[in-house]
């Protein structure tokens, strides 16, 4: 996967007049950070896009900046992180002289703790970590149409004329930009589409001559059926549409025209480039020259696609089962399930903790006064696992948790769930009378009051529901191949 992280997180920007200036909020933005390029792009709430490289990072700590990062390029200062207080404020230089900045109070005008910075990496990692950026191309030796013929995506430059089609009519038009870059798959990933797998339509997958060889794209890359643009990954049948998985690196393309088209790749209607603020994945992430700072205005689905994306899930299905040579049910049976949520609680070192007892759905644990932060680990799955890729529902459910108790020689403090699911990560937002679904990785924060001096305490974690999860892979059993080959 590659190295390239997200976050949906409100920003600020500053720019520094003598030793003091005011902050300004950028409203909520999407950032993106490309930590082996170290590179970062910006996705603004008005429609503007800034980007380019960095050498400085910043990262805060304790009180006002806890959580926060960022970076400058000359005397402009970008942060992020989700902080109500840090605008109400100023940046200003420490009296060290170091390249750090000190947050400074507007009602008091009193000095807050150090925003730390790093010349060759974040002081701290940013918190909490970003959602990998997922490639969106064709992979080398695709063969697109052009007016002479099929040519190797590989080949095509900026200038070239492809063939695309614009309401059922052929046309040339001219590339703007070509992209390209290397993907190394992370096989730590359980999920394909998250490891970096690319998906492989075999030949005439979707009728005949479509494709009309064997046709390799990223998971989230968008082929066009029946009027509408739909992902790869809903497709996945496992058979003719399939993760190849002897893939552990590969090198992706993708072109841009100068609006959103259609175009023939290995004889399949497949889109081109369109800039929805994820050009950072690209070596040639500028339109001209080796960096550009203010990219061109990024583009969406709903006003500057030439077809609509459909997820819609009886469009999906339909079209899962046109293609698909087993019904969903047999689908759903080559993939092994296991009842244990596996349910442990983990510290930040890594550290497991087993439950030394297990009564029902009431798991009991033995905590050390220190450390205070657990996080309450399982098993997960997937909507779109439990039903099928034709769901476009990739939320990650654990286990349904209704009470959590803490006990002592002195007696029993009980930890509010509703609490935990709305301030702490690894926890669905919404609460109900049954209790919070997890993610399968739920922080617990736990008070110094809870542990009431004591050095050893016993956390209670009661469940009020569980799913069927995805087998690991040492229990899955060994499935023969079908005829073309594939599990």
């Amino acid at each position: 996967m590659s190295n390239i992280q997200k976050w949906a997180v409100p920003g600020y920007s500053c720019t520094l007049f003598g030793n003091r200036s005011p902050i300004t909020s950028l409203g909520e933005v999407t950032v993106y950070i490309d930590f082996d390029r170290k590179q970062f792009q910006v996705n603004l709430s008005d429609g503007r896009t800034i980007g380019g490289p960095f050498k400085t990072f910043l990262s805060g700590t304790v009180y006002q900046t806890k959580g926060m990062f960022g970076f400058y390029i000359g005397t402009s200062f970008y942060l992020f992180g989700e902080n109500a207080s840090f605008a109400d404020g100023y940046l200003a230089y420490p009296a060290s002289g170091t390249a750090d900045m000190v947050w400074v109070s507007t009602a008091t005008a009193q000095s807050g703790p150090l925003l730390r910075s790093s010349s060759d990496n974040f002081y701290s990692p940013p918190s909490p970590t970003g959602e990998p950026v997922a490639a969106i191309c064709y992979l080398a030796g695709t063969l697109i149409l052009t007016p002479q013929g099929e040519r190797i995506i590989e080949t095509l430059e900026p200038g070239d004329e492809v063939i695309v089609r614009r309401k059922g009519i052929d046309c040339a038009e001219t590339i703007r930009w070509v992209g390209s870059a290397r993907q190394v798959v992370d096989k730590r990933e359980r999920h394909d589409e998250r490891a970096g797998y690319p998906v492989r339509l075999r030949t005439n997958a979707l009728g005949k001559g479509m494709p009309h060889q064997d046709l390799y794209v990223t998971a989230e890359h968008c082929l066009f059926l029946e009027g509408c643009f739909v992902p790869a990954r809903m497709l996945i049948n496992d058979d003719t549409i399939a993760y190849d998985r002897s893939r552990n690196s590969f090198t992706y393309f993708h072109i841009e025209l100068e609006t959103h088209g259609i175009i023939l790749a290995n004889g399949v209607e497949s889109e081109t480039y369109l800039d929805t603020g994820n050009r950072l994945l690209f070596a040639q992430s500028a339109i001209e020259g080796p960096t550009l700072l203010h990219l061109p205005q990024r583009r969406s689905w709903e006003k500057d696609a030439c077809a609509p994306l459909n997820v819609a899930p009886e469009f999906v299905r339909g079209l899962w089962e046109k293609f698909a040579s087993v019904s969903t049910a047999e689908f759903a049976r080559r993939h092994p399930i296991s009842v244990d949520p596996a349910l442990h609680l983990m510290r930040d070192d890594g550290t497991v903790l087993t439950p030394y007892r297990h009564d029902g759905q009431t798991y009991l644990f033995r905590l050390d006064a220190q450390p205070r932060i657990y996080h309450l680990c399982s098993r997960s799955v997937r909507p779109c696992e439990e039903t099928g890729p034709f769901l476009d529902d990739r939320r990650e459910f654990g286990v349904l948790v209704s009470a959590l108790m803490l006990w002592t020689s002195t007696g029993m403090t009980a930890l509010s769930v509703k609490h935990c699911a709305a301030t702490q990560p690894g926890w669905h937002r919404a609460c109900d009378a049954t209790g919070a679904w997890t993610t399968g990785d739920a922080m617990l924060v736990l008070d110094d009051d809870a542990f009431d001096g004591l050095s050893q305490v016993i956390l209670s974690v009661r469940l009020a529901g569980t799913k069927l999860y995805p087998a690991p892979l040492e229990e899955m059993p060994h499935l023969p191949a079908t005829a073309s080959g594939t599990i």
